[in-house]
């Protein structure tokens, strides 16, 4: 029996390396984006946080049961990443190195709920590390969420202090176009900006089979719709901030099941306040607290569903009974005024 298990653990960290490399080479043309436009502090925040996920992960390596590092280096380095994507080029360097250790510290619950209550829903990977690290640091010191610069290399000047495109959606005016947000010339967080960059990452991850589609399209077409309705401009909030991150990290196979209703309830959750939050919020960008919240719901839908299914069944076919109705209703007013006409 503890040969069987020892394999099966053996398997399962295979298949973890494998993911973390798939989700590293996804994220290489970010990487290299980052280190372009913003050059120096780039690359000081990746290695920082690189360097504070292994630091904590080699803190935590006992009480996970591992006797070097408690998460592979693969893992440790894309947690890392994820984390620091979020943080702007003039963030201080020690909260890229508190963000990396945070991220592998939320990366470690699940190992170590697994040996405190095994076989229970905690010792799940059920949130994202990266964005519950970059909340918390955000929550504790606002401070570094400060500082967007734009990358104007090419006009001789290292950085330039700017307004990011995420403030119209707060009544300020900007003059950031489509295609400034598509490649990232644009003032944000390193890893987000260029969407460019990112849509290569998800067709690789795509080919590899490591995402679900559902969740990300449902998303994405919530935000679309929505930002019809409220500012009318469903392509700038699609490219502006980090909603094709969101919607990247919410195709991870890891945190989403398989279930195509779980899956589309989700996004549609993700989605609706990602807009929310933009709209009334205290932050414009709110796709972090919408990722976090919509993947704690989905341990909680299949007993909603479950529960609620004969509810919603009688409520669907209620609705139906109006439309047709409604419908037959306006066929007789229409079949009216043909006769009257004639």
């Amino acid at each position: 029996m503890e040969e069987k298990n020892e394999a099966i653990r053996l398997n399962t960290g295979h298949e973890e390396r494998e993911r973390a490399l798939d989700w590293l080479t996804a994220l290489l043309p970010a990487v290299v984006i980052s280190l372009i436009y913003y050059r120096l502090p780039a690359l000081m925040l990746e290695v920082l946080a690189v360097g504070g996920a292994l630091m904590a992960g080699l803190l935590l390596a006992r009480p996970c049961g591992h006797s070097r590092q408690a998460l592979p280096l693969p893992q440790s380095v894309l947690t890392a990443l994820l984390a620091v994507f979020c943080l702007p080029s003039g963030a201080p360097y020690w909260a890229a190195a508190l963000i990396g250790a945070l991220a592998a510290v939320f990366a470690c619950v699940p190992v170590l709920m697994g040996r405190v209550l095994p076989g229970s829903v905690f010792a799940r990977p059920l949130l994202q590390p990266s964005i519950a690290a970059f909340l918390l640091l955000r929550v504790v010191f606002p401070g570094v969420a400060a500082g967007h610069t734009l990358p104007v290399q090419w006009l001789g000047v290292d950085t330039l202090t700017a307004a990011t495109p995420l403030a119209a959606f707060s009544g300020r005016p900007t003059a950031v176009t489509a295609w400034q947000l598509f490649f990232g010339v644009c003032s944000g967080a390193i890893g987000e900006t260029c969407t460019a960059a990112l849509l290569l990452g998800a067709l690789y991850l795509i080919v590899r089979r490591r995402v679900h589609l559902v969740a990300p399209a449902v998303m994405l077409a919530t935000v679309s719709l929505l930002s019809l309705l409220v500012w009318r401009s469903p392509l700038y909030a699609l490219l502006a901030g980090s909603t094709v991150l969101t919607a990247l990290l919410l195709a991870d196979r890891q945190f989403m099941p398989a279930s195509v209703g779980v899956q589309a309830v989700t996004g549609l959750t993700a989605g609706g306040l990602t807009v929310l939050l933009r709209a009334v919020g205290p932050w414009s960008e709110g796709t972090s607290v919408a990722l976090l919240l919509s993947q704690a719901l989905i341990p909680v839908l299949p007993l909603f569903w479950r529960r609620s299914r004969p509810h919603l069944s009688r409520l669907f076919a209620a609705v139906g009974r109006a439309l047709r109705r409604f419908w037959q209703f306006l066929r007789g007013k229409m079949q009216k005024t043909e006769k009257s006409e004639k």
